[in-house]
C-alpha cells in the first residue's frame, strides 16, 4: 500500500477530500434534479417580479401574473412536469 504524498490532516489532504466531496455530491442525481426544480421555479417568478416593479403596471395585470404564479406552481407539482424534470436529471447525471 502506498501513501499520499500529502496525508490526510494536512491542509492540502484536507482540501483535496472536501473537492472530492464535492464533485461526487454535485455529479449526484439527487442534487441534479434540485438544481433543475429551482431553475425552474426562480426562472418563472423573476420573470413576474421584474413585471411587478414597474411603476406604471396596471393592478389588474398584476393580479393576472400573480394567478398564473400560482397556476404554475400548482401545475409544477403533476405528473408530467414531475416525469420531464426526471428525465432532464437522467440526462445531465448521464454526462
Amino acid at each position: 500500500m502506498k501513501f499520499a504524498k500529502h496525508s490526510d490532516y494536512s491542509a492540502v489532504g484536507l482540501k483535496v477530500a472536501i473537492a472530492n466531496c464535492l464533485a461526487t455530491e454535485i455529479t449526484s442525481y439527487q442534487f441534479v434534479m434540485v438544481i433543475i426544480i429551482w431553475h425552474d421555479i426562480l426562472f418563472h417568478i423573476n420573470k413576474v417580479r421584474k413585471l411587478m416593479q414597474n411603476p406604471s403596471a396596471n393592478v389588474t395585470v398584476m393580479i393576472k401574473l400573480v394567478e398564473a404564479t400560482k397556476q404554475f406552481l400548482q401545475k409544477f407539482g403533476s405528473a408530467e412536469k414531475f416525469e420531464a424534470h426526471i428525465k432532464s436529471g437522467e440526462l445531465i447525471t448521464v454526462c
